[in-house]
Order: structure tokens, then C-alpha cells, then sequence
């Protein structure tokens, strides 16, 4: 996608059931992008990357993000406004995490990172 694109999309679908009463079903929708934006900048960056105790945050605007990180079974394990470029994930046990972080203007960057 090209900056500042937008528009709509028809979308039809069907779905086949062979052992439900009815053979198929079908419908479709619309769907509106206004004004998207395809960058593959990200957000922030995270190392270092395995970590022991803290996380270092790079970005341009950390004060106006929000971050969530959930474990590989998809548990929410903090959820936090970034006040600071540092993230203290010395509770965390040992595994593999994704945190996802998301900008005051609604740019968003997912990655992953390991608690040693």
C-alpha cells in the first residue's frame, strides 16, 4: 500500500458445511480504509535481545507509547504506558515473549524477544 491510501473492498465468501443441514452458506461485506499508512519503519526497536532483567527501548516518541507482552500461550503479562526507555522484565520467567507496541498515532510495531 502506498502512503495515504484509501478506499473499500467488497468481500464474498462461502462456506461449505457437508455435515451440517445446509450445504453452504454465503454473504458478503465491506470493508473502508481511510487514510492507511504501509511502512515497514518500525515503531521502536528492543534489545538487548536475549535479556536477563531489562529491556532498552529505541524510538522517537517513547512517552506517548503503550506496550503490552504476552507469552507464547497468549497470557497478557504487562500492559504499561512507557515512561522510560528501559522495561524491567526481571519477574518474567525464563521464554520467549511478544511485546507490541503501540504509538499515540496509532503506529504499532510487534516483535519478540527472549527471557533468559
Amino acid at each position: 500500500m502506498e502512503d495515504g491510501l484509501s478506499g473499500c473492498v467488497d468481500l464474498i465468501f462461502t462456506s461449505n458445511d457437508p455435515s451440517g443441514p445446509c450445504n453452504a452458506t454465503s454473504g458478503s461485506m465491506s470493508a473502508c480504509f481511510y487514510e492507511c499508512t504501509w511502512s515497514s519503519n518500525q515503531v521502536a526497536e528492543v534489545h538487548p535481545n536475549p535479556t536477563t532483567s531489562t529491556l532498552q527501548l529505541t524510538s522517537a516518541n517513547l512517552w506517548e507509547d503503550k506496550i503490552s507482552i504476552t507469552d507464547m500461550s497468549g497470557n497478557g503479562v504487562a500492559f504499561d504506558a512507557i515512561d522510560a526507555k528501559t522495561i524491567d522484565v526481571s519477574a518474567l520467567h525464563p521464554g520467549l515473549y511478544t511485546i507490541h507496541i503501540v504509538s499515540k498515532k496509532y503506529k504499532s510495531t510487534t516483535t519478540r524477544f527472549v527471557k533468559k
